[in-house]
């Protein structure tokens, strides 16, 4: 994001999009380094975000954090079924979908 958001001051516009996980909002068993990482990434994102606010930069930021897309990556990782309605899994376009959905409506999260 740093790299970038000299970029767009210049151009006088842009979006940053950040692609999270509600994995950075909770802790999982095995899975400390995936959490900690999507944490990181979160919080990083909500401060930029302050810091264009502050700079009244014309730069709109989204961050997605899904419970999960089916990708593949987790293939073998254990769910407790009471947990699937509360954090569905989605396809990948599904995903994507909702992800454009959220910048065209320049919905800073989702």
């Amino acid at each position: 994001m740093k790299e970038v958001i000299p970029l767009m001051k210049r151009q006088k516009h842009g979006h940053i999009v950040n692609i999270c996980s509600s994995a950075g909002h909770c802790y999982s068993c095995d899975a400390s380094d995936y959490c900690g990482s999507k944490a990181a990434l979160f919080y990083s994102h909500a401060a930029i975000r302050t810091e264009l606010k502050r700079d009244k930069a014309n730069i709109d930021t989204t961050i997605a954090c899904p419970s999960g897309i089916e990708t593949g990556m987790f293939k073998g990782f254990i769910t407790n079924e009471w947990i699937k309605p509360i954090f569905p899994w989605y396809k990948p376009e599904e995903a994507a979908g909702k992800i454009y959905d959220a910048i065209i409506k320049k919905d800073e999260s989702i």
